[in-house]
């Protein structure tokens, strides 16, 4: 997400019970930008950056508002090329602080990231106090990486004794998808009801590679892959009802339901010199599938110098 499409970021250290039990610790509530605008209208933002590589991200936010009908439509994309270039040199002494030995270390890291996040979504004003609402999500992340680092055993002199070369390349997909259906009522001024349908599909696809050779004469060469595919799939629905019962005093209860389904395969191989040879001392498969229905009702108070806050979740 863009900081152009953020109005607002919300920190709560003591969260109410309308929260999940896992949020109990704080929870960052990040508010998005409405366009109030009549009319059609949006923006277009481009910021570029240059270190050893250039980068580049853009935004496009279009609003179209007239009579009961807000439509929108936000698009984000990072475009990033990194570089990171180390070099160590350790020294080792005996106890009359003589050089004993040497560990020369240069190490190189390079890679591409790429981000696309999209939101788009319909409002539809029934009544001054009636909304109804749709919204699509989309984030699309392409991740590739090289390291490579090199391990000198040398003598006082500098000559070198033996090497550990290592290399690792990756390679990430990530995929989210999100569905939402809202409705917010009004009731009267001190006193409105809402409620959310969500559906999120995330997929995740890592490949790795792993080359570490000792340079020597007699050395070896360790090969190495690995494949994790992830997905993971969350349908809820919750209902919120807050009621004002004066100033300075606040009642919120409401009921959430939700579905969760995780399926992950890390997968890992050996080469052994021939063929690839599953390496079952790493490999796993990991199924959770979880689901929650929970009640909850709190009263929150507020005073000139204190706040008090009781709540319940069953």
């Amino acid at each position: 997400m863009s900081s152009a499409q953020v109005e607002q970021i919300e920190l709560m250290s003591n969260p109410s019970a309308k929260y999940d039990a896992s949020g109990n610790a704080g929870i960052i509530n990040i508010k998005t930008k409405k366009n109030k605008l009549k009319g059609f209208n949006g923006s277009f933002t481009v910021l570029g950056a240059q270190g050893f590589y250039p980068k580049n991200t853009d935004n496009l936010a279009l609003n179209y508002r007239n009579g009961k009908v807000n439509t929108y439509f936000n698009y984000n994309v990072n475009l990033i090329k990194y570089l990171t270039d180390l070099y160590a040199l350790r020294k080792y002494y005996d106890t009359n602080h003589i050089i004993t030995a040497m560990l020369d270390q240069p190490a190189f890291f390079s890679g591409s990231f790429l981000n696309n996040t999209f939101k788009t979504g319909l409002d539809y004003y029934v009544t001054s106090k009636t909304t109804l609402g749709v919204g699509l999500g989309g984030t699309f992340i392409y991740r590739n990486g090289i390291n490579n680092g090199l391990a000198k055993w040398q003598d006082a002199a500098g000559v070198t004794d033996s090497t550990i070369s290592t290399e690792n390349k990756s390679k990430s997909r990530f995929t989210n998808g999100a569905v939402n259906l809202n409705a917010r009522h009004t009731i009267s001024s001190s006193q409105d009801i809402s409620a959310d349908i969500d559906w999120l599909h995330y997929s995740i696809s890592t490949d790795q590679f792993f080359n570490n050779q000792l340079l020597t004469a007699g050395g070896y060469q360790d090969l190495s892959r690995g494949n994790i595919p992830t997905t993971i799939t969350i349908f809820s629905g919750k209902v919120d009802h807050t009621l004002k019962l004066d100033k300075k005093t606040t009642l919120q209860s409401g009921w959430k339901s939700s579905s969760t389904n995780t399926d992950n395969i890390a997968s890992y191989q050996n080469f052994d010199g021939s063929q690839w040879i599953e390496d079952y001392s790493k490999s796993n498969h990991f199924i959770y599938k979880e689901n929650i229905t929970a009640f909850y009702s709190s009263i929150e108070k507020k005073d000139d110098r204190f706040s008090y806050q009781v709540g319940l979740r069953y």
